[in-house]
Parts: structure tokens; sequence; C-alpha cells
């Protein structure tokens, strides 16, 4: 959770300008990131499900790209399923992780504060940076 807890730091330190989240798939970390961050700055659940499960959405055109991709590297032909299992997302990955923050933290909240450190002053100037 290092990483999590470095990413809120740069998002409130001040003058640091821009923060790009990344990962290999772009999908599982990423999306878990960007959904924490909407979390934070009081973004409605169904609306940051709604921009995790946008990922699907977006998939269409790349399909072909991404199964010559996948077939490379794994040496053999990739079939649909197999290829959507691993670059779709679904509400069961968000809901088993704010599930678990709940479980541990007995919030969402208290995760982030608890845990990567966005405590009130923190969480007031990530919502002044990036909401007001």
């Amino acid at each position: 959770m290092d990483l999590f807890r470095r990413y809120f730091q740069a998002l409130v330190a001040p003058d640091d300008g821009p923060v790009l989240i990344h990962c290999a798939s772009g999908k599982d970390r990423t999306g878990l990131l960007a959904a924490l961050t909407h979390w934070a700055v009081g973004v409605r659940e169904d609306d940051l499900m709604g921009d995790f499960l946008a990922t699907n959405a977006l998939l269409g055109p790349r399909l072909p790209g991404l199964r010559k991709l996948a077939s490379s590297a794994a040496g053999r032909e990739v079939g649909d399923d197999e290829l959507l299992a691993r670059v779709s997302v679904g509400p069961d990955y968000l809901e088993a992780a704010f599930g678990s923050m709940i479980e541990r933290n007995g919030s969402v909240d208290g995760y982030l504060r608890d845990v990567l450190g966005l405590d009130a002053g923190r969480k007031t100037a990530l919502i002044d940076r990036l909401v007001a």
C-alpha cells in the first residue's frame, strides 16, 4: 500500500503539478486508485462505479490489437473469453476491494485515513486541488 500512500501524498503536495496513474494493463490498480480518488472527493459510489466500468465500453475497437498482442505473448491463439477475462472489468472487483477496506478499517474513509494517510487536512487539500 506504500504505492497508494505515495500517490495520495503526491496529489496533495503543493505545486507538484499533474499526477499520472498507470499500470501494466491499466485497469485494476489504476481503476482502484481512480475510484479511491473519486471516493475521497465525494463522488457518489454509483458514479465512480460507472466510471470504473466505462473501461468495458472502450474495449470493442481495441480487441483485435489486444488479441494479437496477447496471442503473441502467450505463444498461442487467445480466444475471446480468455481475452475478455483479462482485459475487462466487473463491479465485483471494486465491491470486494471496498468490502475489504470496510472490514479492516470500518469504512473506505477509514482506509483512506488510517492506511493511506489521507487525514482531514489532506482530504480538504485534495478536494481543493481536484474539485474547487
